[in-house]
């Protein structure tokens, strides 16, 4: 398995943007490729398979989607409504 950080992060990133523009059945390792600009196979080197990958996606995710601890308090605080969410 290829030890690269940022290239991991960044086929991760290149994932999540094949998941939402074709959907999981358009989620391949070429599609990954692809959308990360890299060498075809690069995906295959991380990712021991399609499973592996779409967990990885689902940690990144996490990562990406989920509000610094500093924004958590002001995202309590005061009126709860479709603004403050977005």
């Amino acid at each position: 398995m290829a030890k690269n950080p940022e290239r991991r992060t960044a086929l991760l990133d290149a994932a999540i943007e094949v998941l939402a523009s074709r959907g999981a059945r358009g989620l391949t390792f070429r599609a990954v490729d692809i959308a990360a600009k890299v060498p075809i196979g690069t995906a295959s080197n991380y990712f021991a398979n399609r499973d592996a990958l779409l967990a990885q996606v689902s940690v990144r995710a996490y990562e990406r989607f989920m509000p610094e601890a500093t924004e958590w308090g002001d995202a309590l605080t005061g009126p709860r409504d479709r603004s403050k969410l977005t």
